[in-house]
């Protein structure tokens, strides 16, 4: 996936919870996972 995706995602509301500071943006590696688990299940 690419940052314009993940981008794109947030700002649906759709993204995994995300980590901002200042423009920079993360994601921890546990939600990350789970937020992406959730998703093959769905597709």
């Amino acid at each position: 996936m690419s940052p314009k995706t993940f981008s794109n995602l947030d700002a649906l509301g759709q993204g995994p919870p995300k980590v901002q500071l200042g423009s920079r943006v993360g994601y921890e590696k546990e939600s990350f996972i789970q937020w992406l688990r959730g998703k093959l299940r769905s597709w």
